[in-house]
């Protein structure tokens, strides 16, 4: 991803700001919970996405935008390009997404990562923008994710729309684990670090998930090797 598109989309997103900043529960209660934190970290922490979240709330600062760009950026910008082709139109579509983020950081909720959100969102405008979800997503994005670590078959692209929708239906404890290691290619020591959680537990909720997402797919009639 280049380096004036994540510049660029931090400082619009700065301008913009989030929604009703200084006028909401949530944005007081953000301010705080950013007070403490800084307290106890410092000035250069390894922040959560729900801290920087706190701290982009509380003090509007680009630069605290700009690392969940860099973060998560490169997951968004595949769903984009998954689904449009125009290069112009995927620059949209990843601006727009961040831009939603943005303006509702004070209505997410607490969770320590924003990928599955941030997912949510790309693919959501990415469909509006194209008009349908184009199947190259499926192929390009979640097959090549899931062959680093994990071998598995996918089916073939006009049936990628069920392993979409089974993914979006899975529990939150595995659909997070299932995103951060498939869609955004991290490894279990770096999905670990970010849902604070240990490398088991992870590895556990991984293969869980893949069991618990064959048997959905098979009842379907999708079978998975």
């Amino acid at each position: 991803m280049a380096l004036e598109m994540t510049t660029d989309t931090a400082e619009k997103a700065a301008r913009l700001g989030p929604e009703s900043r200084g006028r909401t529960p949530e944005a007081v209660s953000a301010r705080g919970r950013f007070a403490s934190r800084q307290s106890r970290f410092g000035e250069h922490p390894v922040m959560t996405d729900r801290e920087l979240l706190d701290r982009f709330i509380a003090e509007n600062d680009p630069e605290t935008f700009r690392v969940l760009v860099e973060r998560h950026g490169p997951m968004v910008l595949a769903v984009c390009r998954g689904v449009l082709r125009g290069e112009h139109d995927v620059e949209d579509a990843f601006q727009n997404t961040f831009m939603v983020l943005a303006r509702r950081a004070c209505t997410i909720k607490h969770h320590e990562t924003i990928g599955p959100w941030l997912h949510r969102v790309a693919l959501r405008l990415a469909r509006k923008a194209r008009g349908k979800l184009s199947d190259i997503y499926m192929r390009d994005c979640i097959h090549s994710a899931l062959n680093r670590e994990h071998r598995i078959d996918l089916p073939l692209d006009s049936q990628a729309p069920l392993l979409r929708e089974e993914l979006n239906r899975l529990p939150e404890r595995y659909r997070l684990p299932l995103v951060l290691c498939y869609l955004e290619g991290k490894s279990n020591r770096e999905a670990a670090d970010q849902l604070r959680w240990p490398v088991g537990t992870v590895k556990g909720r991984l293969s869980r998930a893949r069991q618990t997402l064959r048997e959905r797919l098979e009842r379907r009639g999708v079978c998975l090797s």
